[in-house]
């Protein structure tokens, strides 16, 4: 059974060796690795051309720069792979990771297997590993989206098994035409993850951890971009129709409520990363993006419970203009307060 991974790379000329080696390392051999080139301007497109000398598996595609969910989907185009499998340009696999991902397939004839992950952080002196598993294998079969369903798709998102399209192997032919949303620059991993879940089909989740995470301080949770407030209203507007809160338990319902207000209160904070350059009126349209969102009446049932200041909640809640300028204006006055 021949799988695909598909890896986008965009200006990893630092981590791109890394991530392939990785790959090469898979004790399953049978491996379709698609490299697609997002427009890159440093060193990636050379590195990436040099590899695909070096192993027949290895498909390049050059393409110009229309960011990761566009990559993604010519990578799924080109696949000739039964799976698919995701891994990002700075991170890894585990050696045997995909072995133990088709063992697992082949058990209940699964459309999708998930297994864990590690969030690595490398800093000066020391690594820091956080390890995300479950505590035993979950399987299910998908045919209507009821209590049972919805009390497993609690236990993934607990254990970190459902944000991300990485960590999982995926059929084909059960993608279909799905796409990622390439309109949605933050969160489009979990929206493409729970369309395909609304989908009839067979489920199964190991403890294996297979996927390293390498952590960034330039990632795009941590970082602002004029575009990503729109990413996160588009996104939380289409994760919301996934969830049907009838079925759900009140913790989970309680549970994905304050992931999404999270998500906006980050987002929030970012503007204390906001380059000079970037115009005050830009900034205040970014923030009301967010706080007029046509999901603001949850955000504030959440907001007590965010994992930010209270002068940010505070702020959130009044919504004056006013005080958001001065937040725009000087940042670290409000946020640094608690």
């Amino acid at each position: 059974m021949l799988v695909s991974i598909v890896v986008p790379c965009f200006n990893c000329e630092h981590t791109i060796q890394r991530t392939i080696n990785s790959l090469f390392r898979q004790t399953y051999r049978n491996l379709e690795i698609i490299l697609i080139d997002d427009g890159s301007t440093d060193k990636t497109a050379h590195i990436v051309d040099n590899l695909k000398q070096t192993d027949s598996r290895i498909v390049v595609k050059h393409i110009p720069n229309k960011g990761v969910s566009h990559a993604r989907n010519v990578g799924i185009n080109i696949s000739q792979g039964s799976f698919i499998t995701f891994v990002d340009s700075d991170d890894e696999l585990e050696p045997n990771i995909i072995q133990q991902a088709i063992i697992a397939q082949k058990k209940i004839d699964a459309d999708i297997v998930f297994f864990g992950h590690a969030d690595i952080t490398i800093k000066t002196s020391s690594t820091n590993r956080h390890d995300y598993s479950l505590v035993k294998p979950i399987d299910l079969t998908i045919a209507q989206h009821n209590e049972t369903f919805f009390q497993t798709m609690f236990e993934l998102e607990r254990s970190r098994y459902l944000f991300s399209c990485w960590g999982k192997l995926i059929r084909k032919s059960w993608i279909a035409d799905t796409r990622f949303e390439t309109d949605i620059n933050y969160g489009e991993d979990t929206t493409w993850i729970l369309t395909l879940l609304k989908k009839k089909g067979r489920i199964i989740a190991i403890p294996d951890i297979g996927y390293l995470y390498h952590q960034s301080s330039q990632g795009l949770l941590n970082s602002f971009s004029p575009k990503k407030s729109e990413s996160i209203v588009k996104a939380h507007q289409r994760q919301i129709q996934f969830y049907l809160w009838s079925q759900m338990p009140a913790e989970y319902q309680r549970f994905v409520q304050l992931r999404l207000t999270n998500d906006v209160f980050w987002a929030l904070q970012t503007i204390k990363t906001v380059s000079v350059s970037v115009p005050l009126q830009k900034r205040m349209e970014f923030i009301k993006t967010l706080t007029d969102s046509p999901l603001r009446s949850m955000y504030l049932r959440n907001a007590k419970f965010a994992s930010v200041g209270r002068w940010l909640k505070i702020l959130f809640v009044i919504n004056s203009d006013p005080l958001w300028l001065r937040y725009c204006a000087r940042p670290k006055t409000l946020t640094d307060m608690n």
